[in-house]
C-alpha cells in the first residue's frame, strides 16, 4: 500500500526494541477485485508455531535479528515465510503489530499457495511436527487442508456457507467480518493500481444491499435496490492513491456480505 514503508520505518524507530514488525492485507484475485481483509492476519501470539498468521508483504523485520536467525531455509520452496516467522518467534524476538493495512495479496490457483500439492504438505508437516502437542498438531493439519478446499476446491456458493458457519461468531476488521458480513459500519480500503483514474466502485454483495449506505471518499450513495452497486466518484481517484469505502449497514434481520470491490475507469 502507499504508505507501508513509511509506517513500517516509523514505528520501527518509534520501537528500538521491536524486532518483526506486521499488519494487515486485503485480498485481491486475478482481475484485481478486493475481496476483504485477510481472514488469517491476528496480531502476535504462540498461533505462529501452529498456523500463519502474518501476511508475508505486510511484514518487515531488522537484518539484525534476521542474521542472527540464519535467515531464510532457501531449501524451502512453499512454507520459507512461515518457517522465518516460527525460527524469529522461538528465538524470542519482539514482535509489534498494526491493524492498518499495508499491502494486498494475490489468492489465485496459480499462485505458491493456491497449491496443495505433495512438496508443499510436506513442507507444511515439517513445521507443524515441531509443536509437541499433538492436538495442536491435528488442528494445523485440518486448518490448512480446509483453507484450500475452501479458496479453490469448492464452489464459491458451498465455500462462502461453510467460511460463514466457521467464521460469523468471530471478529473481523473495521466493521466487516471475516466472512465479509457487514457489522453496523464497515470500512475497507482501496488503492488504484492502474494507469488512469477510477470514476466507478462496483460494489458485489449477498445479500440484500438495499439495507445499505455508502461512502467512498467525497461521494455518498444511498442504494435502494439488491443486487451489484456502482458508485461514480464526484472527484476521480488518482493512480496510486487509496481511497476508504465506508458501508452503513440498515436496521435488517439479515445479513449482507460484502463479496468483492472493482475499480473502474
Amino acid at each position: 500500500f502507499p504508505d507501508a514503508l513509511t509506517i513500517a520505518a516509523s514505528y520501527l524507530k518509534e520501537n528500538p526494541d521491536t524486532d518483526v514488525f506486521y499488519g494487515q492485507s486485503v485480498i485481491i484475485d486475478d482481475n484485481f477485485k478486493f475481496h476483504g481483509y485477510h481472514w488469517a492476519v491476528e496480531p502476535p501470539s504462540d498461533a505462529i508455531l501452529y498456523g500463519d498468521p502474518i501476511s508475508q508483504p505486510s511484514c518487515f523485520f531488522r537484518r539484525s535479528k534476521y542474521d542472527e536467525i540464519g535467515g531464510l531455509d532457501i531449501d524451502l520452496h512453499y512454507t520459507m515465510d512461515w518457517d522465518l516467522w516460527v525460527r524469529f518467534w522461538r528465538a524470542g524476538a519482539n514482535f509489534g503489530y498494526t491493524d492498518e493495512v499495508l499491502s494486498r495479496v494475490l489468492w489465485s490457483e496459480e499462485a505458491k499457495t493456491g497449491g496443495f500439492g505433495a512438496a508443499r504438505r510436506r513442507e507444511l508437516r515439517r513445521i507443524i511436527n515441531q509443536n509437541p502437542n499433538l492436538v495442536r498438531r491435528l488442528k494445523s493439519q485440518v486448518g490448512f487442508s480446509l483453507h484450500h478446499f475452501l479458496e479453490y476446491i469448492f464452489p464459491a456458493s458451498v465455500s462462502g456457507r461453510l467460511r460463514r458457519a466457521r467464521s460469523d461468531g468471530r471478529p473481523g476488521k473495521n466493521g466487516i467480518t471475516r466472512s465479509g458480513a457487514i457489522l453496523g459500519t464497515g470500512a475497507m480500503p482501496v488503492v488504484n493500481w492502474g494507469a488512469e483514474g477510477v470514476s466507478k466502485i462496483v460494489l458485489s454483495f449477498d445479500g440484500d444491499a438495499s439495507k445499505l449506505d455508502i461512502c467512498a471518499g467525497d461521494t455518498n450513495s444511498t442504494v435502494n435496490s439488491p443486487g451489484d452497486v456502482m458508485v461514480e466518484l464526484v472527484n476521480p481517484l488518482p493512480p496510486g492513491q487509496e481511497l476508504i469505502i465506508k458501508i452503513y449497514g440498515r436496521e435488517t434481520s439479515n445479513p449482507v456480505y460484502l463479496k468483492s470491490i472493482e475499480l473502474k475507469r
